[in-house]
């Protein structure tokens, strides 16, 4: 697996089942027992890399207009 890949899965379309899961009040922490069944798709390995370029080239063009702007 490229870690990388598991980073930008897990900060974008897991993020709101995550937080919704977290529990606590004033130090939030991360419950295990909500994401346990979360299934992560897992393509091939250069699929994964073919993903993770893309994703880091548009965010570095993100990062490129915000500093235009």
């Amino acid at each position: 697996m490229n870690p990388t890949f598991v980073a930008f899965y897990m900060n974008s379309a897991v993020k709101d089942h995550v937080t919704a899961g977290t529990v606590g009040i004033a130090l939030t922490h991360f419950n295990t027992k909500s994401v346990a069944g979360l299934l992560i798709p897992i393509p091939p390995l250069s699929e994964q890399k073919r993903i993770v370029s893309k994703v880091t080239h548009l965010l570095s063009q993100v990062t490129r207009l915000e500093s235009t702007l």
